[in-house]
């Protein structure tokens, strides 16, 4: 591992792929909508807290497009071509040459101008938001940066909820209620002090539960009263006040269990959670769906024998297969793809 890695931040990365991994799995079940009410959350938090803007701009963009449009493209495209080759192997669509082309012309032009296309409509929003944040922390009082902040959340709620708009082009929607959880990482950056602290505190051990306990009683009251939860991706907000809230404390749950202790295979998949989280559900998840189509292993809901070994043994294969897959790009010149250096001879 590498030196100036922050360990509970991959710890905490670590679980937040778990969650993403389980939540595509078993969407609309209790397990689903727990871990959908903090997972992306999560991630966009942990963001947060690596944040530094201290580069004049055009330096920034350099780094952002290096870091974060890069790997869009380059791990995306992948997504493109599968999305196409998939109904033509398995489903028998796009039977003349003419037919292929045209739907992959289309499916570039979803992911290029990206309404929620595939996983990557994650990076899309994560980009908006740091330029977002290029200038919000600008801003010298946070309380007024806070301000900013909550407006734009009030604004694109109000989207959302009162005038049921659309997806924005390259997510911006997104990008608007998901700043809050950006904003909250980087001044506990800014806090560090009292931050880490309660990293360290000798009984957060019983905080762990306290969180979870208030995460899902807020997810629950949100269900109760709306029949939805958190789901970025369908801009579903629930009840705003609850779903929120449950997000925090789902993301706090994370957060001081990472610091409890450290397990290396989960450090692992937190550090190189990128190829993990672009390429689980868009390129690994239809072939497994086949194969176990194919042995009649494929209704997680068939038993709950059924359910556990079915979530279990996919998870399991998801990530041996995306680790080899991983471990092939940085040890080899396509780490360039990513925004990473060549490693030296």
């Amino acid at each position: 591992m590498q030196s100036n890695r922050i360990s509970w931040v991959d710890m905490a990365k670590g679980y937040g792929m778990i969650a993403v991994l389980i939540g595509h799995l078993v969407q609309n079940s209790f397990l689903g909508n727990f871990v959908y009410s903090f997972h992306l959350p999560l991630f966009f938090f942990l963001s947060g807290y690596l944040f530094h803007a201290d580069t004049d701009f055009i330096s920034f963009l350099k780094k952002k497009g290096k870091s974060i449009l890069l790997p869009y493209f380059s791990l995306g495209i992948f997504i493109v071509v599968f999305s196409v080759l998939y109904p033509c192997l398995f489903e028998h669509k796009y039977r003349t040459l003419s037919m292929f082309g045209h739907m992959l012309w289309q499916h570039f032009l979803a992911f290029l101008f990206q309404y929620r296309y595939g996983t990557v409509w994650y990076l899309a929003v994560l980009l908006g938001i740091n330029l977002m944040m290029y200038f919000i922390v600008r801003i010298p009082k946070l309380w007024s940066q806070g301000v900013i902040v909550f407006l734009l959340l009030i604004f694109g709620l109000y989207r959302y909820l009162v005038m049921h708009e659309r997806v924005l082009f390259w997510n911006l929607d997104a990008t608007f209620t998901t700043l809050v959880f950006f904003w909250v990482g980087y001044v506990c950056q800014k806090n560090e002090v009292p931050f880490k602290r309660l990293l360290t505190w000798k009984y957060r051990g019983g905080l762990v539960a306290v969180f979870l306990a208030i995460n899902i009683f807020c997810n629950a009251l949100s269900f109760q009263m709306t029949g939805r939860g958190l789901e970025l991706w369908a801009m579903s907000y629930g009840m705003p006040v609850f779903t929120y809230l449950s997000a925090f404390f789902g993301i706090a749950m994370i957060v001081v269990l990472s610091s409890l202790f450290e397990l290396l295979p989960i450090r692992y998949i937190g550090e190189y959670s990128l190829i993990f989280f672009v390429w689980h559900q868009a390129l690994v998840y239809p072939l497994l769906d086949e194969i176990y189509q194919q042995f009649g292993h494929n209704n997680p809901w068939a038993s709950w024998g059924d359910f556990w070994i079915i979530l279990i043994t996919k998870i399991l294969i998801t990530c041996v297969i995306l680790t080899i897959l991983n471990e092939l790009i940085q040890r080899t010149w396509l780490r360039v793809l990513i925004g990473k250096p060549r490693k030296k001879a």
